[in-house]
């Protein structure tokens, strides 16, 4: 599992600015200069298929840019649950599991169950 840690976007509540911020999100994921910038001088190991791989600095980063960019790779979700989900549903019922308070099956249909609750609520729908 690898991939980036977080997440671009362009919103339309500043139209004034979309246009810089699309310059510049083309400018990173495009950029010879910004690849030498998120390679070289961040050390980051680029999260996209377009960057030249014998460009990074060392083979670990190299192996980790390889796998990360395969077809088998899988990308962790950071952050797209409702707020408080943790706390609330996902903490709680977990230590419940590992105790054997409840069953697998009760663990998903609880965290399940409170999730739904809470993007509800969230989201105004």
């Amino acid at each position: 599992m690898t991939g980036s840690s977080w997440y671009l976007g362009i919103t339309k509540d500043h139209p004034k600015r979309q246009k810089a911020a699309k310059d510049f999100i083309n400018w990173m994921y495009t950029s010879k200069e910004a690849e030498n910038v998120i390679v070289n001088e961040m050390r980051f190991v680029p999260a996209t298929k377009n960057f030249d791989v014998s460009r990074l600095p060392d083979d670990l980063s190299k192996q980790i840019y390889r796998i990360g960019t395969s077809k088998n790779a899988q990308s962790p979700v950071h952050k797209q649950y409702p707020n408080g989900f943790t706390n609330q549903a996902l903490g709680p019922y977990i230590q419940r599991y590992f105790v054997n308070g409840i069953s697998w099956k009760e663990l998903k249909k609880e965290t399940s169950a409170k999730y739904r609750q809470l993007r509800e609520i969230q989201s105004g729908e």
